[in-house]
């Protein structure tokens, strides 16, 4: 949604939903405040307190940047530095120079924000350290595709080009997206087409179009049994066979909402209702 121009190199951003929207969404008429509080349901961003002020912090962010002089936000905690991403070790990061008030984008601030530049006799050595670190970078996010590629059901006989959907896939990491989220809901997004029988038909979404939506964002994964109590928000879209079960145990008819990533359902404690709810 916008978030990733907003925040400095280690990921942190303001938690200020009216200025994120102005900001974001100046003409339309989004409800911000929920949008990251999905956000925060599908564990891509957290929120945290440091002096009295709320702030956000991206997951993995750092994990692609490459910035020349990292503009830190001094707020993150030692807590959320592993769920930042490992920060960038060609660069040594510098002070934020300007204050967090949200006047100047922080991506826009290169080395603080400094206009003046000073000869770097290094420049060179700098320019290998650079590309030495992002090329072994770009192999994962190969490897990650090729993995995404083999679990969606794809279409048949009927086109699904692969180069557009790369194209799609890469642009969707680079703007933070989890390689990993993308992979699980391409996999739960395959259960259920194998399941309504659509997989290896043209009635499957195009990967590149499935893609560009952000639809893995409607096939959060789901928690492994065994592996500790289920989230308290699982999302569960209409006309599902977990949307059907709950409607069984349900004592009147469900209502769906809109949201904006997964489209009609509701939220629940569990994908499934338990036995005491199925016979109440």
């Amino acid at each position: 949604m916008g978030i990733w121009t907003e925040a400095w190199d280690d990921g942190v951003f303001e938690w200020k939903p009216l200025t994120l929207k102005a900001k974001i969404f100046p003409v339309d008429n989004v409800d911000v405040a929920g949008l990251l509080a999905e956000l925060v349901v599908l564990n891509f961003i957290r929120q945290f307190e440091a002096g009295g002020k709320n702030y956000g912090v991206v997951r993995n962010f750092r994990l692609y940047q490459r910035p020349k002089k990292p503009n830190s936000s001094g707020k993150l905690p030692n807590c959320l530095d592993e769920y930042a991403g490992p920060a960038p070790t060609s660069s040594e990061p510098v002070p934020n120079h300007l204050p967090t008030s949200g006047e100047n984008s922080p991506q826009m601030e290169d080395g603080g924000g400094k206009g003046k530049k000073e000869p770097n006799p290094e420049s060179k050595s700098s320019t290998t350290n650079v590309r030495s670190v992002d090329k072994p970078t770009r192999q994962p996010v190969d490897s990650h595709f090729e993995e995404f590629w083999k679990a969606y059901p794809h279409r048949g006989e009927a086109a699904d080009p692969k180069k557009p959907a790369k194209e799609k896939f890469d642009r969707a990491v680079k703007r933070g997206a989890d390689p990993a989220a993308i992979i699980a809901g391409a996999k739960r997004f395959a259960e259920i087409e194998h399941r309504a029988g659509r997989a290896g038909t043209e009635k499957v979404a195009q990967a590149a179009t499935w893609l560009n939506q952000e639809r893995w964002n409607d096939y959060p994964a789901l928690p492994a049994a065994g592996t500790g109590p289920p989230s308290s928000q699982v999302f569960v879209a209409i006309h599902s066979e977990e949307w059907e079960a709950w409607q069984a145990a349900s004592s009147e008819k469900l209502k769906p909402i809109d949201t904006r990533h997964h489209g009609l359902g509701r939220y629940f404690p569990a994908r499934w209702p338990t036995e005491t709810e199925r016979a109440a």
